[in-house]
């Protein structure tokens, strides 16, 4: 798998649309015939299995992981500062997915810490147009996992080229492990905004994945959505176009203009630009409006 790391480099406005997609296999015609391959005519579905247990979580223990109650001083950009809160919860079960033999729920903690949710593996099926399953396409959950229970990242859609889909999910930043079964990680920062009024200490970056008609994922990292989603993205030419929504600290909607970590907050959220590194235009000023479709996690393939 390549992993390339940029910026959102644009903050834009939103519009609605729709789109009839299809998905024209690679020039390359030397693919090994055992790789994995989306077939003509038949449709992708994302999604997700949630893979903890009983031990994911222990009750009793601090929500969010790490999180230190107390108040935070952030500078104000015209001088002087202010004092946010952090409150923190404590879990009151453990990381059991609920089922009929016992009591415990793993989804019970959302109500002491409204961060909760548990990473979790992301899973392509490839599905003909009767509903049978032709195969899956599991994605290295080493490189990219998204957030079990919301899917909020999982939309797919195809690019304006019709060779590969994108999607959203979370990569570890430096020193923050991508894998299974981590806490909150929906709501952490981005390794680029890091809020320090955020009860979630974790940094991920919001990356987007491309996926090829063969199988073959990319993964670039992005500073965007910081302490929340990235809902989408699509692809068109040299750019990753996304939408999402950002800010899980403390800071009021009067204290956002008024001091820096804010200011980032609300430039690096709503619709936004990534570059996907296969060339070195510059992406200064470049404004675009767009909007996905939160649910379209279903596409239809036309080979």
């Amino acid at each position: 798998m390549k992993r390339k790391r940029t910026l959102a480099t644009a903050t834009i406005a939103v519009f609605a649309m729709t789109a009839t997609i299809a998905l024209k296999a690679n020039d390359d015609k030397s693919s090994d015939a055992q790789q994995f391959k989306f077939q003509p005519n038949s449709l992708v579905l994302t999604r997700s299995v949630y893979t903890g247990d009983a031990n994911t979580v222990t009750a009793g223990q601090t929500l969010p992981p790490g999180c230190v109650a107390g108040n935070v001083t952030v500078p104000l950009i015209a001088g002087g500062s202010n004092k946010v809160a952090i409150t923190c919860g404590a879990a009151i079960d453990n990381g059991e997915y609920p089922y009929l033999e016992d009591s415990h729920n793993v989804w019970n903690n959302d109500g002491p810490d409204a961060s909760f949710g548990v990473t979790s593996p992301i899973f392509l099926d490839n599905i003909d147009s009767k509903g049978k399953l032709i195969g899956t396409l599991a994605v290295p959950s080493d490189q990219l996992v998204t957030s079990f229970s919301s899917k909020s990242e999982l939309a797919v859609n195809l690019a304006s080229d019709g060779k590969s889909i994108t999607f959203v999910g979370y990569h570890g930043g430096p020193g923050f492990l991508t894998a299974p079964n981590q806490l909150d990680v929906s709501n952490s920062n981005t390794p680029g905004v890091v809020d320090p009024t955020n009860p979630v200490t974790t940094n991920y970056y919001r990356s987007v994945a491309e996926v090829d008609a063969n199988g073959q994922i990319t993964v670039t990292d992005g500073n965007a959505y910081s302490g929340n989603n990235g809902r989408a993205a699509v692809k068109s030419a040299l750019y990753y176009y996304l939408v999402g929504n950002d800010n899980n600290g403390g800071l009021s909607k009067t204290q956002l203009s008024k001091t820096q970590i804010g200011v980032n907050l609300i430039t690096s959220t709503g619709a936004e630009l990534f570059d996907t590194g296969t060339d070195s235009a510059d992406t200064a000023g470049y404004q675009y409006d767009w909007r996905f479709r939160s649910d379209a996690s279903w596409l239809h393939y036309r080979g």
